[in-house]
């Protein structure tokens, strides 16, 4: 009878052997398994990050594009500013040379009347 006993001792030593082995194995592909959980967070963050980094590169270069085209209208501002300043100028200049014909023309006339006159006089006799 000891003898069956020690064999049904050693079976359930074996059993309970067997059992914690199991529960390792178990516990191993529990952390294994969270491991990997934690792995594919971690490249999920990486991936946010590098989407964030590149949303801001194109907010950067939206920006820089907008200031060009700023900059851009007011440089063609300014040269349209200029291009009027100059076409102020030449019609200034227009009028101007218009008004110095006509003061000739006024001076022309006044030596003409003066002749005339000069001429009435003399043929007057006075």
């Amino acid at each position: 009878m000891k003898e069956k006993e020690k064999e049904k001792e050693k079976e359930n030593e074996n059993e309970k052997e067997k059992e914690k082995e199991k529960e390792n194995e178990n516990e191993n592909e529990n952390e294994n398994e969270n491991e990997n959980e934690n792995e594919k967070e971690k490249e999920k963050e990486k991936e946010k990050e590098k989407e964030k980094e590149k949303e801001n590169e194109n907010e950067n270069e939206n920006e820089n594009e907008n200031e060009n085209e700023n900059e851009n209208e007011n440089e063609n501002e300014n040269e349209n500013e200029k291009e009027k300043e100059k076409e102020k100028e030449n019609e200034n200049e227009k009028e101007n040379e218009k008004e110095n014909e006509n003061e000739k023309e006024n001076e022309k006339e006044q030596e003409l009347c003066t002749q005339r006159w000069g001429n009435y006089h003399q043929k007057a006799g006075v």
